[in-house]
């Protein structure tokens, strides 16, 4: 394996592990069960694959194979592959040479490319079309968020990325996205949020995200209540004690998206595709 790549792959785990971003060790240790290339990789290579901020890598053959081409600039992440090479040892035994061979194991790195940097045919898991109201939309881009949709890997239905400034979703609910907003808006009013599932951050995600359906003029479910729960022991005291923190968040989504109670979600405005390309209309 080339040096540079090595130092390069290094680098790129033992930041994440510096910057405690702990999500992308634990997405390295599911596979999607799609089919993807990924699935069979070593964990390492997958830890790789997710601290180049991807969750699908393939080979240039893989991806025109999928009906997908490299976008021009595109730099390949290298995984490493274990290979089987011989050598010959020669022993001298007094006037005696002695000959025999080894077979011993190796790596070599193997460039692979990631999703974002293809384009072409949609992938066949990528069908369904995610839609957000302009109003709701426009706060996202006022954090300087990009929101993205991306196929489910059976990890998680969506999340926040304050480092990829960006909001992934791999369902097309509205919920889904007023969940991940309300991180982002949490994380603007009260400062970088901590890694993971963070109590605290979850509650107040989940009930901000339900007050503003609701003010939307949608139907609440149980759901939201037992997630909240989940999280909160059973107990609404801790929900209470962050109750101010939630009504900053929901203040912040209200005003920057201009939302009247009952008066139901603004027309549709943008449309992201599964590969993460999203267009705005009119």
């Amino acid at each position: 394996m080339r040096n540079e790549h090595v130092k390069d792959t290094i680098r790129k785990v033992l930041e994440t592990l510096k910057t405690g971003n702990i999500e992308k060790i634990a997405y390295a240790v599911f596979r999607s069960q799609k089919g993807y290339p990924s699935d069979s990789w070593s964990f390492m290579n997958r830890l790789i694959m997710f601290c180049s901020e991807t969750e699908d890598a393939r080979g240039i053959r893989q991806w025109n194979r999928a009906g997908r081409k490299l976008r021009k600039g595109s730099k390949a992440l290298y995984i490493m592959v274990p290979v089987m090479y011989k050598t010959r040892l020669t022993t001298t035994n007094g006037e005696e040479e002695q000959i025999k061979e080894e077979t011993r194991r190796g790596y070599k790195s193997i460039p692979v490319f990631r999703v974002e940097d293809t384009t072409g045919e949609p992938l066949e898991e990528d069908n369904f079309k995610l839609e957000i109201p302009a109003n709701l939309a426009q706060v996202a881009e006022g954090l300087g968020l990009e929101i993205k949709a991306k196929r489910f890997t059976g990890n998680e239905y969506g999340y926040f990325s304050a480092s990829r400034k960006e909001i992934a979703l791999m369902s097309p609910e509205l919920d889904l996205y007023l969940h991940e907003l309300a991180h982002g808006v949490d994380g603007k009013i009260n400062g970088a949020l901590k890694g993971g599932q963070d109590t605290d951050q979850e509650i107040v995600a989940e009930l901000a995200a339900e007050v503003v359906a609701y003010l939307l003029g949608c139907k609440l479910n149980g759901e939201s209540r037992d997630y909240i729960k989940s999280y909160s022991g059973r107990s609404w005291k801790p929900v209470f004690a962050l109750l101010d923190r939630v009504n900053k968040v929901v203040s912040y989504i209200v005003d920057k998206a201009q939302i009247e109670e009952g008066a139901g979600p603004s027309p549709v405005s943008a449309h992201a595709g599964a590969a993460g390309e999203v267009l705005a209309t009119a």
